[in-house]
């Protein structure tokens, strides 16, 4: 059996440790990253939610309750507020999905159960935006709790 001389493997050696490190760092990095919950999870203070249609009066309420994302894709949400005199609530659980780009609210009894765009996407502050398909465009300001 030929031995291999020990420059040889010595150099073999540092060469596993030096391909190791990078490799063990992006492993961690993977792991880290995809151990992160997207920058929506947490609960959120309805700030503002605004219902804009061409040719007929804007509606707007402010703090009108809360909005919970949940790791798991699940939330709650505990919304009460008046329009024209009118009370109104939205309560209950919901599922959601999140890109980049978008939020997906899906909920049987919600008018906020829909695509969301994300128009604003920062650490304490969400400002989303979508249609009714009725030539009306929603705004949804959500300030972290």
């Amino acid at each position: 059996m030929r031995e291999i001389p020990q420059a040889l493997a010595n150099a073999s050696n540092l060469n596993m440790r030096l391909l190791s490190a990078p490799s063990a760092a992006c492993v961690a990095l993977l792991t880290i990253l995809s151990a992160c919950s997207p920058r929506i999870v947490g609960t959120w203070n309805v700030q503002k939610y605004e219902t804009l249609t061409p040719g007929k009066q804007n509606t707007s309420v402010n703090n009108v309750g809360t909005i919970e994302f949940r790791k798991n894709n699940t939330g709650n949400r505990d919304i009460h507020y008046n329009v024209m005199g009118i009370a109104r609530e939205n309560t209950g659980a919901f599922t959601w999905t999140y890109t980049k780009t978008y939020l997906t609210i899906k909920s049987s009894d919600s008018e906020f159960a829909k695509i969301w765009l994300l128009v604003e996407n920062k650490r304490n502050f969400q400002r989303l935006q979508a249609t009714n398909g009725k030539n009306q465009i929603q705004t949804l300001e959500l300030r972290r709790k």
